[in-house]
């Protein structure tokens, strides 16, 4: 098992993102966990706000409240996780007929960030410390965090979708107390 993870998510830089107006009609956080799942539709159509532009960018990674990859960022995750339950998504214009889509993996929650972490502003996490013995061997999971849930991802992963040159991604070591 490797021993580096990072929290991962969209690079705030890389912008102007899509701007989702719908999502919560669509897509029900609740049922994006393990054992509820199958209460979400298996393709949600989520309407975009003027993002058919040449300047919108759509990173291989989003997680604008729901996490969500690219179908070339799935791609190699299904190398390392290929019996994760997806869900997926179009992103439809107002005033277009173009979509781009995106799949949601349904990742495992777990509870391993230590105590020992500290947050900036009182939400984010500022300096991560996951406990060693809590950790799964999993190649991207859930921890919740006190801004929602964060999503983590595990050192080979994250080397596999750099040496692939995925956008727009944002990524923050995180320690191990063992």
């Amino acid at each position: 098992m490797s021993e580096r993870y990072f929290l991962i998510g969209t690079d705030e830089s890389y912008e102007p993102l899509p701007l989702m107006i719908d999502m919560r009609k669509s897509i029900k956080e609740e049922y994006l966990e393990e054992g509820e799942s199958y209460k979400q539709a298996g393709i949600s159509l989520v309407n975009i706000r003027n993002s058919f532009d040449e300047h919108t960018k759509y990173p291989d990674i989003m997680d604008q409240g729901i996490f969500m990859l690219s179908d070339e960022a799935y791609r190699i995750f299904k190398l390392y996780e290929p019996a994760t339950v997806i869900k997926r998504v179009l992103l439809m214009g107002e005033s277009s007929d173009e979509a781009y889509e995106y799949i949601i993996p349904i990742l495992k929650r777990i509870d391993c960030l230590s105590d020992r972490t500290t947050f900036r502003r009182g939400r984010y996490i500022d300096k991560g410390i996951l406990i060693g013995k809590n950790i799964p061997d999993t190649a991207l999971f859930k921890i919740p965090s006190v801004d929602g849930m964060s999503t983590v991802a595990r050192l080979d992963f994250v080397e596999s979708l750099l040496k692939r040159g995925m956008k727009g991604i944002c990524l923050q070591a995180l320690e191990i107390e063992y």
